[in-house]
């Protein structure tokens, strides 16, 4: 086998990967989320659980907690207003769906089935101006409800709704029964 400059051996690329596809769309808005300069997005979904036993008994009880998240995004000042939807929590809570595929420009095998969460409330907002570079960046901190999985389709800016999924998988089983 080939060695490379410093006697090593020459690995072969197991693939390339690319966030060209990435999108993060907010429910309510007029935009897409394009141009809103969106720098980073984190999320965490959990549940509680508690492990609960009996005198007299070797079996273990799971008691399972709501579920809730958390979602952090990081941006940049624009004339984009893509996250107004977020601050009125007297409507509801806003939806976000986070979805993207692999490979460049999305023409790889692996696609991340899209993220929705819905209930989205802003419960932080901080601003940091540097003048170094001149920008402004904008830090959002929102609590959700839910995060659902989204089934993934070709075009990364089209999400499916979960419930359609659910509904198609319904319908598999009953043709698949019947047959």
């Amino acid at each position: 086998m080939a060695n490379d400059l410093f006697g090593r051996s020459v690995v072969p690329v197991g693939g390339v990967y690319s966030s060209d596809t990435a999108v993060m769309t907010v429910s309510g808005t007029t935009s897409s989320g394009v141009g809103a300069l969106v720098q980073n997005v984190e999320c965490s979904y959990q549940q509680q659980v508690t492990q609960l036993f009996e005198l007299g008994s070797n079996s273990a009880y799971m008691q399972l907690g709501r579920a809730q998240g958390q979602l952090t995004v990081g941006k940049i000042l624009s004339n984009i207003d893509f996250d107004r939807a977020l601050f009125n929590s007297c409507a509801g809570g806003g939806t976000v769906i986070i979805q993207a595929s692999s490979g460049c420009y999305g023409q790889g095998t692996s696609t991340l089935r899209g993220k929705t969460l819905t209930g989205v409330f802003i419960t932080q907002y901080g601003v940091s101006m540097t003048t170094q570079d001149l920008l402004i960046r904008e830090n959002l901190v929102a609590t959700f409800v839910a995060m659902q999985e989204s089934t993934p389709s070709k075009n990364p800016n089209e999400v499916v709704n979960p419930a359609s999924r659910a509904q198609t998988v319904a319908n598999a089983a009953a043709a698949a029964a019947a047959a």
